[in-house]
């Protein structure tokens, strides 16, 4: 387990904005310098460039743990997608799903 991610370290949470920028969730109340912040991204620019990615852009935020909610049918199931996400923020309430699954 790397040293930057929970329990080890402060990473709590990452993945994609809708605008296609990784961010990374640092859990709120713990600060991180200049250093750890490209500590941070050399770890994930270091494992784009073994897939051929270059120039990551990434935004890290403070933030809480994600709080799963009730999936789409109101119940859990062993599926990728459709579990609602929400988190507190730093511009109020935010949500989000695990890959959205739609019907046709």
């Amino acid at each position: 387990m790397s040293k930057h991610f929970y329990p080890n370290g402060p990473v709590i949470a990452y993945g994609y904005t809708i605008d296609g920028v990784l961010q990374v969730t640092i859990k709120k109340g713990q600060k991180i310098d200049t250093a750890k912040e490209n500590e941070i991204y050399n770890l994930f620019s270091n494992y784009g460039q073994e897939l051929n990615v270059t120039n990551i852009p990434l935004t890290i935020v403070y933030g809480d743990f994600p709080v799963p909610t009730i999936g789409r049918f109101g119940y859990w199931r062993p599926l990728i997608g459709g579990i609602q996400i929400i988190s507190d923020g730093n511009n109020g309430p935010a949500t989000s799903t695990l890959g959205f699954a739609a019907n046709q």
